[in-house]
C-alpha cells in the first residue's frame, strides 16, 4: 500500500534538503497564528538513510524562516523564530447603573482589541434595589360594628420593602349600616410600636352625600392588624377624636361615603 500522505512529506523534505545543500535561504514572513510548537518528520531517502527535519515556530513580526544543511548526521533544519507578539487591549464602557473593573493586564490581554459595552433590559429586581412596578393588591378587611350589606368595598394595598401602603373605599348601600366604634383589619400584619400603640396611620374622609359636607379624621393603631376609624370632634376647647356611630358624625344612609389612606411599617 502507498502512503502518500508520507511520500508528500518525503518530497517536502528532500526539496529542503537540496535547496540547504545549495545556498541556505532566508525569508521574511508575517505569522497568521499564535502558536509555537516543535513538529518532528522522519524520512528515509532511497540508500535508507534517517532524514529529520525540524520545524520550530514561534510567532511575532518580522519573522525569518532559515532553512540549513546540519553538519551532524543526515538532518535538514528550518527554523522560524519571531519575537512574541505585542498585546492588544480588552476595553469597556460603562452603563449608567452597571460597571465593570477589568483585572489582571487589560492593555495587553488579547491578541485582537476587543471592548465589551455593559447595560441591561427588563426592570431590575426589588430584592437589588429596583422599584416594584406591578399593580396594587387587593384585600378583603374585617369590619367590627360595621355592617357593609350590599355596599360597595374596595380596599387595595401595595408593599414596598417593608412598608405598606392602603386605601379603602365603601360606599353605602341600603343594607349598610354603622353600629359604634369602627375598626378594620390590615392587610399584612404591623410591627409593634410599643406602648398603647394609638399612633395615627392615615386619614378618614367620611361624606355625607345628600348635605355635600365632608368630616375628616385619622385611622389609628389598635395593635399590630387592626386600624381603628375616627373623626375629629371638640371637647370643651381642645380638638380631639371621636368613634363613629349611627349618627356620628351625620346619620348614614345610601349613598354616603368613607375613603381611608394610610400606610405603616410591616412586622
Amino acid at each position: 500500500m502507498i502512503d502518500y500522505e508520507r511520500e508528500a512529506t518525503d518530497i517536502q523534505v528532500e526539496r529542503l534538503a537540496q535547496q540547504a545543500a545549495a545556498t541556505p535561504s532566508f525569508q521574511t514572513v508575517a505569522p497568521q497564528v499564535a502558536i509555537r510548537t516543535d513538529l518532528n518528520i522522519i524520512q528515509k531517502d532511497e540508500a535508507q538513510v534517517a532524514r529529520r527535519a525540524i520545524f520550530d515556530f514561534q510567532t511575532g513580526s518580522n519573522t525569518t524562516l532559515s532553512v540549513s544543511d546540519d553538519p551532524v548526521g543526515s538532518r535538514v533544519l528550518v527554523k522560524y523564530n519571531a519575537s512574541a507578539p505585542a498585546g492588544a487591549a480588552l476595553t469597556e464602557t460603562d452603563d449608567t447603573n452597571v460597571t465593570l473593573t477589568l483585572g489582571g493586564s487589560p492593555t495587553t490581554a488579547l491578541l485582537a482589541a476587543t471592548s465589551l459595552t455593559l447595560g441591561w433590559t427588563g426592570t431590575l429586581s426589588t430584592a437589588r434595589g429596583g422599584v416594584d412596578l406591578t399593580a396594587w393588591s387587593s384585600w378583603t378587611p374585617t369590619w367590627t360594628n360595621l355592617t357593609v350589606g350590599n355596599g360597595t368595598v374596595v380596599a387595595k394595598y401595595k408593599q414596598i420593602g417593608k412598608t405598606t401602603f392602603c386605601r379603602v373605599s365603601l360606599v353605602f348601600g341600603t343594607t349598610t349600616s354603622i353600629s359604634g366604634d369602627v375598626t378594620l383589619t390590615l392587610p399584612v400584619t404591623k410591627v409593634s410600636y410599643g406602648g398603647s400603640d394609638i399612633a395615627t396611620l392615615g386619614m378618614v374622609r367620611c361624606f355625607d352625600v345628600s348635605a355635600g359636607a365632608a368630616f375628616e379624621g385619622p385611622i389609628l393603631t389598635a395593635g399590630t392588624t387592626t386600624g381603628r376609624v375616627r373623626v375629629f370632634g371638640v371637647s370643651g376647647t381642645n380638638i380631639t377624636t371621636v368613634a363613629l356611630g349611627a349618627t356620628v358624625p351625620f346619620t348614614w344612609t345610601n349613598p354616603d361615603e368613607i375613603a381611608i389612606e394610610f400606610f405603616y411599617e410591616a412586622a
